[in-house]
């Protein structure tokens, strides 16, 4: 027999909702309706067995009938009434049970049919307030929707709004830009930079008459051998009488160090050119600089130097870095930064295989020629020992033969009484630190005070010239009674003035060096041709206009200064005040 719950479940089954797998809820009517439910359907469902006692009594009433009638076959008729008497009688009682059983069921189905419609009803109300519940979820996604649809379009006139508040901005800033900048134009002075005078150059400059701004220049350089410091270049005009450049060996390559190295101030005529073309840029767009320092890392192998290897790169590397400070827009300077790594004369000679070209001419030594050392073991005025250790040194495998050189320099805007002009530090052995300055020419701004860079770029890649043939020489023994540089220069300025024109575009930057050495020995031409050939390969000029070297800039806009250009810049100044 099945209990009434498992009854009840599978009845209720489909009426059941399931929100998941751990939690049904079934539709149950109250406490006394349920259990007349249950009783009912145990009663109508369950209880068929009342009908049994009487079977079963007519059933042992007719077997015994049988059985006697076995015995004695005589009264069988007697029998057989009996049996008809008892079974009519139990017939009737099963009737009578039947009637009263079937009145009871339909009473009770009665009852079980209103209590099930109940039930229903309680199912539909309880659907009705879900289906109830669901029509106002999907009434508010509607409303949901319809809002985020408004607030979409509200979004989208406020950055349409947004959008012409900044087209407007920006043409007013345009336009406070354009005033601001006329108001910097009537300025004779930017960044220490003479603007009325750099205006009128450019006013009066065309792409055929470029004026300053395609340098040419022709200059004799000499060196020195029986002095401390074996070159010395004076410049010739008055104010410039007392600017030098001198530059020598220190003691490793047999030298007295009493002066830079030659390539010192070449690397320092680099930094200047780019420093100064820097400043420019910014001075013509009219901004303003506070403090512009910089710093170039110059890379130099000693392997390839000094023929040892010699397929290797003379110079890896050169790494200039620009430090400004400034109250200006960063977009701005560095976008005049952009346009001087493009444009600049020396950036252009590093990066696009410039022409540089070395020869010479032979003189034999004569009685009025004939030079004397001063003192033994000195060749050429160098240490003849020292310079022979030189080679063995870069020989070994543990010895680093790729040398840093640092140079560092500021533009000078600390004293406002100041013209431009960039000052770079030097490093001597035996003096300690040297400071240099490098104008730019007075046509186009300068303060004609000390030498512009052109004349000291010309001086410094001849000294360079000159120490190397000197240097290479002396290594193989080979005795110079004199050594002179003519130096042929042009550099073309006026891209970055933008002063170029179509028909010109081909020869805009065309910068070209030629060297011309003066040779005067009384060694056999097939010496001279052959030490020449060594020199040509280890000459820095003519190694950096072939395009090698790795060149990287970078600019650092209002970020902290290297402390120890920081402190030289105020140790500069205190120089300046005395």
């Amino acid at each position: 027999m099945k209990s009434s719950k498992s009854l009840d479940t599978k009845i209720n089954s489909p009426l059941t909702t399931s929100s998941d797998s751990s939690n049904t809820v079934k539709i149950r009517l109250n406490q006394s309706d349920d259990q007349t439910v249950e009783r009912l359907e145990e009663e109508i469902f369950f209880a068929n067995s009342n009908f049994f006692p009487s079977l079963k009594k007519l059933y042992e009433t007719s077997q015994s009938v049988i059985d006697e009638a076995k015995d004695e076959r005589n009264t069988i008729s007697t029998a057989l009434k009996s049996l008809l008497d008892s079974m009519c009688l139990q017939a009737e009682k099963c009737l009578n049970l039947n009637r009263i059983k079937n009145e009871k069921q339909r009473k009770d189905f009665q009852k079980l049919i209103k209590l099930y419609k109940k039930k229903e009803s309680k199912v539909k109300e309880q659907l009705n307030r879900r289906l109830s519940a669901l029509e106002e979820v999907k009434q508010t996604k509607d409303n949901l929707l319809l809002t985020n649809l408004q607030y979409k379009k509200k979004i989208s006139v406020l950055q349409d709004s947004l959008s012409q508040q900044k087209i407007e901005s920006g043409r007013t800033l345009l336009q406070v830009q354009k005033e601001s900048l006329e108001i910097k134009k009537k300025h004779n002075w930017i960044n220490h930079c003479n603007m009325r005078q750099l205006n009128m150059t450019l006013k009066n400059s065309t792409p055929t008459k470029p004026l300053n701004f395609l340098l040419q220049n022709e200059e004799n350089f000499e060196w020195n051998f029986n002095k401390k410091i074996p070159f010395i270049y004076n410049f010739e005009k008055d104010y410039l009488k007392k600017h030098t450049i001198k530059s020598g060996f220190s003691s490793d390559y047999g030298g007295l160090g009493l002066a830079p190295s030659p390539l010192q101030f070449l690397i320092m005529s680099i930094l200047a050119e780019f420093v100064k073309s820097f400043v420019t840029t910014c001075s013509v767009n009219c901004l303003k600089l506070k403090e512009v320092f910089a710093k170039i890392i110059f890379q130099k192998n000693y392997k390839k130097y000094l023929g040892i290897n010699a397929n290797d790169i003379l110079v890896p590397l050169i790494n200039i870095k620009i430090y400004v400070q400034s109250s200006e827009h960063k977009i701005e300077i560095q976008k005049c930064f952009e346009k001087v790594k493009r444009q600049c004369s020396i950036i252009d000679y590093l990066t696009s295989s410039s022409k540089f070209e070395l020869d010479y001419d032979l003189e034999t030594t004569t009685e009025n020629t004939t030079r004397k050392e001063n003192g033994k073991g000195i060749l050429n005025g160098l240490k003849i020992k020292k310079v022979k250790k030189l080679s063995k040194k870069y020989q070994k495998k543990k010895t680093e033969y790729i040398e840093p050189f640092t140079v560092q320099g500021f533009w000078n805007l600390k004293n406002n009484s100041a013209q431009g002009l960039f000052k770079g530090y030097l490093s001597c052995e035996k003096k300690g630190e040297v400071i240099y300055g490098i104008d730019w020419p007075i046509e186009i701004g300068g303060t004609n005070t000390i030498p512009d860079w052109h004349k000291v770029m010309a001086a410094s890649i001849s000294s360079m010239s000159l120490s190397t043939f000197v240097l290479f020489s002396t290594m193989n023994n080979i005795k110079l009674d004199s050594l002179g540089i003519t130096y042929q220069g042009k550099w073309d300025r006026r891209k970055l003035y933008n002063l170029e024109s179509t028909k010109d575009t081909k020869t805009i930057n065309d910068n070209n060096i030629k060297i011309i050495y003066h040779i005067v020995t009384n060694e056999l031409d097939d010496t001279i041709k052959k030490l020449f050939d060594l020199v040509k390969e280890s000459n820095v000029g003519y190694n950096l206009s072939k395009n090698n070297t790795q060149i990287a800039m970078s600019l650092h806009i209002n970020d902290d200064i290297p402390q120890r250009v920081l402190l030289k810049s105020k140790k500069l100044s205190l120089l300046d005040q005395k």
